[in-house]
């Protein structure tokens, strides 16, 4: 009996915790977080060769960018040899502590497409088809709810110079990375608990 006692009393204390987690936003001025409490996601990068304009061909390399980025490679190598005719599909999971309006913003001297949750946000992909055009930005406000999204990012360098850029912007950027390592640490907890009283619970009976 004291063994379920403790367990409960830990999803107890986590539940609480989670509370204090969402209050943390309406007393950003009282937190300093250090460095290493702020964390961010990554992008998945995986590179093509294009066929044509706007149509990715096989796949040609896999590498990480950071959350937000800025490349420019100028008239120079983009990825393995390749200066032009050269594309990418980045994926990355984007961790929301509490629901908000988001700043996106996307530059590119190509195409680029950028995709929250599946539907199309910003884009300028069929643009450079049609006549040569150069570096641009779009940007747009989304409100995310709290919870995990799913963020896709398409691009590619037909000719000319190759630069691609993104950032994702909050009122208060450590605050936020604080609050959301704070969510996913005790989110997963939660969850292990869960699922240890449940296999205990099946092991009693």
């Amino acid at each position: 009996m004291s063994f379920f006692n403790k367990k409960w009393i830990w999803v107890l204390i986590s539940v609480i915790m989670l509370g204090l987690a969402g209050g943390m936003v309406a007393s950003a001025q009282t937190i300093t977080p250090a460095p290493s409490d702020t964390v961010k996601p990554t992008w998945e990068v995986h590179w093509y060769i294009m066929k044509e304009p706007g149509v990715l061909g096989d796949e040609v390399g896999l590498e990480t960018f950071p959350f937000n980025f800025n490349y420019d490679w100028g008239e120079g190598i983009v990825h393995k040899g390749y200066k032009d005719h050269i594309g990418f599909k980045a994926y990355c999971e984007l961790y929301i502590p509490e629901g908000g309006e988001f700043h996106f913003k996307v530059g590119s001297n190509n195409g680029f497409s950028l995709l929250i949750d599946g539907e199309e946000a910003l884009e300028s992909w069929k643009l450079f088809v049609d006549e040569e055009v150069g570096y641009r930005e779009a940007e747009t406000y989304k409100f995310l709810s709290r919870g995990l999204h799913k963020l896709k990012l398409y691009y590619y360098e037909w000719g000319g110079g190759a630069k691609i850029s993104f950032k994702f912007s909050v009122p208060n950027d450590t605050l936020f990375w604080t609050t959301t390592r704070v969510w996913q640490d005790l989110s997963s907890e939660i969850e292990s608990l869960k699922t240890e009283l449940k296999e205990n619970g099946k092991t009693k009976n």
